[in-house]
This record gives C-alpha cells, structure tokens and sequence, in this order.
C-alpha cells in the first residue's frame, strides 16, 4: 500500500535512470547516484520513480540513427531542452498519481534538477513537497560564470608565492597537470605582454571560454520566461528540504543559507515547512572530498544518503 512517492530529477548532462557518474568519479570507482539514492529511500519506505533524461534517451537514438543528429525533432529540444526537462517531470508527476492516486508525491531533484523540480512543482497540487539536493539559486548561466571565472582562482591563489598577484609560467608549473597546461595560454592570456598573468587576465581567459561555449546566455534565454526559484520558494504551499554538501564547488552552500534566511525572515515560512541538512567537507553530490578544491567525484556518502532518506521520512 504505497502511501509516499519519490521522484528523482537529474542533474544537468544526459543521465539513465541510474545517473552514472562513474566516468567523472576518483578512479572510476562505479558511482550509480540515483540508484543508490533509490535504494536508501525504498528502504524507508518511500516508493521511488526513476526515468531515464530526455537527453541521455535522445543519444541512444543518435546511436542507433546518426541521422537523427541533424532532424528537427533534435534541434528543437537543443533549443527548448528546458520546456522538455518540465514537461518530463510534470509527465512523472501525472504518472505517479495516476498509479498511486491515494499516495503524497514528493520530488528529490539534484543540482539543475533542483531548478527542473521547482518549475515542475509550481501551482501544481500533487505535489506535496520537494527537496533540493545542491540547490541554486540564481540562473545556470549565472553559475556556470561563477563557476568558470571565479572558482578556478581558489586553486591559483595558493601558486602565487612571492603574493605579489602575479601568476609566472615557474608558479603555474608548480600546480597540478591542469594548471600546468595554463602555460602554454600565456601568449594568448596576456594581455599587457609582461610574461606572467595577472588575476584579471586569468579571469579573462576562463570567460572567454564560457563565451565561446555560449552556455550563459542560452541558459539566461531559457530561463527569462520563468518565475525564479526564488519566487517560487516564496509562493510555496509545499514542503521544501534542503541537502548540501559544505565543499560543494558546484552550488555553493551559500544559496542554501541564502535561501533559508529570505524563507525565514522574508517570506515567514514556518519551521515545519523548511528544513536545511548541510553535510562538512562532502561535495555537490554528497560525495567525500579532499578539499574544497577537489573537482572530482566520488561515491555518495552512505551515511549521508541514510541520513537524506531519514530526514524525508521525518519531514516528509
């Protein structure tokens, strides 16, 4: 008798209904997030439905047909992959209740997942609550400057050893194979030709990738039309959770304090209906790091996810 439904919503990329990351974790250790989330909320006693992306599902068509790489069907979702990633989720939400017409749904959506689901939540009555697993709250665009222009510096400050805000090809080859590579950008990054990178051509080289990328702007045109998370979290009759890893380079945990301070003292929501679980020295996916730096993935934490099941069976 199912009383409490689950539905996972990917992060960003194209995932299975499994969200492998193994390929991106330490030693491609196998990392199948969302089965492992399934598991410790079946556990609990949550069903829990999972689906594979419509992005991942439109790669194995290109597999399977190389000419569907350049159809109009594919180049429609390229330019409206939100409007589908909602509709794919409210589809969840309908399927869910249609099975469990008696059961409360519950959505658990991680990192551009967080945003999906919030969208998907939003004046909809069959959902009864969301949790937010490394949340945002601003646009992906945005982030994903933040992310380029700003986080990289972290890795750089410590490399300046004379403190004099200079970066020389001797300091960057003191740094790890990534850094080290950033030598042979100098003649591009250098802008006043002295032979060393100041913090602002540093930065100036790693937007002008995000530029030619073009990520912020088609992100910022996807999500002109929409309410904000914020905005919505503001409006919400629903249940939200917070889950955040404190060396979450990703999402930042600051959204999540942010966050959590404008529903309290903003928006006057009650205590029973916001509830925030930020895990030290964990990353964007729960996952153990060595740092705050540390870029790459590694398993979940298996007392986190136990802890994320326990906290939903409780708030939920």
């Amino acid at each position: 008798n199912v009383d409490k439904v689950v539905i996972l919503i990917h992060g960003s990329g194209p995932h299975g209904m499994d969200a492998d990351l193994t390929m991106a974790t330490r030693d491609k250790k196998k990392n199948l997030v969302f089965k492992d989330t399934s598991d410790a909320l079946v556990k609990v006693g949550f069903a829990v439905l999972r689906y594979n992306k419509r992005s991942y599902q439109l790669g194995l068509k290109i597999k399977a047909d190389p000419a569907f790489a350049k159809s109009k069907t594919l180049k429609n979702f390229q330019k409206h992959s939100y409007d589908h990633f909602i509709s794919d989720t409210k589809a969840a939400i309908a399927y869910a209740k249609a099975q469990f017409p008696s059961a409360k749904i519950y959505l658990l959506g991680q990192s551009q997942g967080t945003y999906i689901g919030l969208q998907a939540a939003h004046k909809n009555p069959d959902v009864s609550g969301v949790a937010l697993w490394g949340f945002y709250a601003g646009g992906l665009g945005t982030l994903a400057y933040v992310q380029t222009v700003y986080r990289s510096m972290r890795s750089f400050r410590p490399l300046d050893t004379d403190k004099d805000g200079q970066w020389t090809a001797k300091e960057l080859k003191a740094g790890p194979p990534e850094i080290q590579a950033l030598t042979n950008a100098i003649p591009v990054a250098d802008q006043n030709k002295d032979g060393q990178l100041s913090e602002g051509e540093l930065k100036g080289l790693f937007y002008s990738k995000l530029m030619g990328m073009g990520i912020d702007h088609y992100f910022a045109g996807q999500e002109a039309n929409r309410p904000s998370t914020l905005q919505i979290l503001k409006e919400a009759p629903f249940k939200i959770a917070f889950f955040q890893g404190a060396w979450d380079n990703q999402t930042p945990v600051f959204h999540v304090y942010a966050a959590r301070t404008m529903l309290t003292y903003a928006y006057k929501k009650p205590a029973t209906q916001v509830h925030v679980r930020v895990f030290p020295k964990l990353g964007h996916c729960l996952d153990p790091r060595n740092s705050y730096e540390d870029l790459l993935f590694q398993p979940v934490d298996p007392a986190a996810l136990k802890t994320l099941a326990q906290d939903l069976k409780k708030f939920f």
